[in-house]
């Protein structure tokens, strides 16, 4: 069964699964900014759209907030400073793959 679902209740839905894992509104709107590019971007169009699995999965395996008082913050800052949110892993020596968001100084990476 295909079921649609419009934009800002997707992006409602994911959020409501990610302030099950925090209250920090900073995070919060990181994770925001990555989903809306996400959906925006098509990223959830043709495939299941299971809010659980992507949340916890990006939240727990895939994802980190990084700050200024993080060793990799720098490295991250300098990217970011260079070429803004995307694909960083040829840039990056800590293993990053793509810094997703950045807000009030702290940044959405991926592995």
């Amino acid at each position: 069964m295909l079921v649609k679902i419009d934009n800002d209740t997707a992006l409602d839905m994911l959020m409501d699964r990610v302030s099950q894992w925090t209250e920090d509104e900073d995070v919060q709107e990181l994770y925001r900014q990555m989903y809306e590019n996400y959906i925006d971007g098509g990223v959830f169009d043709s495939g299941e759209f299971n809010v659980n699995a992507i949340v916890d999965n990006d939240y727990v395996n895939w994802c980190d907030v990084i700050g200024d008082d993080d060793a990799k913050y720098e490295e991250i800052k300098r990217i970011y400073d260079e070429q803004g949110l995307g694909d960083c892993s040829c840039e990056s020596e800590s293993g990053i793959s793509y810094i997703e968001a950045e807000y009030h100084g702290y940044f959405l990476i991926r592995w």
